[in-house]
């Protein structure tokens, strides 16, 4: 049997993977973006001189959850979480002090969804987010001033037994890994929309919108140095349009 220190070692693996950039045509944010075969994503947006907020793209499998590391590794690091719940998207900040099931955690910062980027489909699901706050300095993050760093991420295929309640204890992951951020390309000066002009809106008014063009049968497949958004999640993206 796999034990829990190998289950849980969430992100701690080496980094070959690249983001790339990527703008949704929903929101018509650009992110630097990774993508992988599994069926997941992250993309995250800076504005052009940071302090503490980013905007961020975090998509998963609808019978499961999917997870981002700010920090890079699992211990001690800023970590968020999120999956579905019927029609909307639950999510939480958690903290590990083990390889173990990081709990919840709160403080000073906060995930607000953003209009036409939340939704539920048939196989998976997507958080566009306003993070509040995110960025620290204690280490837990990257830096504002971080010119590149590594982001750590997980995907599971299955969801947490009480899928309404955002501090539900998270099921183990099938898959995780590290890639490295460009945050200077992070600052979009050109992208149709800046980030930090997206309108938020509560996860509960949130509705399921198009079909998925990912399959559920590459979840398993893991690609290490993956430096592109994948062709799969540039066709699941063109049918938002």
């Amino acid at each position: 049997m796999k034990s829990l220190s190998f289950l849980y070692s969430f992100f701690a693996v080496s980094v070959t993977a690249q983001t790339t950039p990527y703008t949704d045509p929903r929101t018509q944010i650009t992110y630097q973006a990774f993508s992988d075969p599994s069926g997941y994503t992250f993309g995250i947006s800076l504005p052009s001189s940071p302090t503490t907020d980013f905007t961020g793209l975090l998509i998963g499998l609808k019978d499961g959850w999917a997870g981002i590391s700010l920090g890079g590794s699992m211990v001690g690091k800023l970590l968020i979480a999120a999956w579905p719940n019927g029609n909307q998207v639950i999510s939480s900040f958690r903290k590990a002090t083990a390889y173990s099931p990081p709990p919840r955690v709160t403080g000073a910062y906060s995930i607000n969804p953003v209009l036409n980027g939340t939704y539920v489909n048939e196989t998976h699901f997507a958080l566009t987010f306003q993070c509040k706050g995110c960025i620290l300095k204690d280490g837990t993050t990257f830096a504002a001033g971080d010119t590149n760093t590594y982001l750590g991420w997980a995907l599971s295929s299955t969801l947490p037994a009480a899928t309404a309640d955002p501090a539900a204890r998270l099921q183990y992951h099938d898959i995780f890994g590290q890639y490295g951020v460009d945050l200077i390309a992070a600052r979009p000066t050109s992208s149709p929309r800046h980030a930090s002009r997206a309108p938020a809106r509560r996860a509960n008014q949130l509705r399921p919108s198009f079909q998925s063009a990912v399959s559920k049968n590459s979840k398993r497949q893991p690609v290490i140095g993956l430096s592109r958004v994948s062709k799969a999640a540039e066709k699941h993206a063109k049918r938002q349009v």
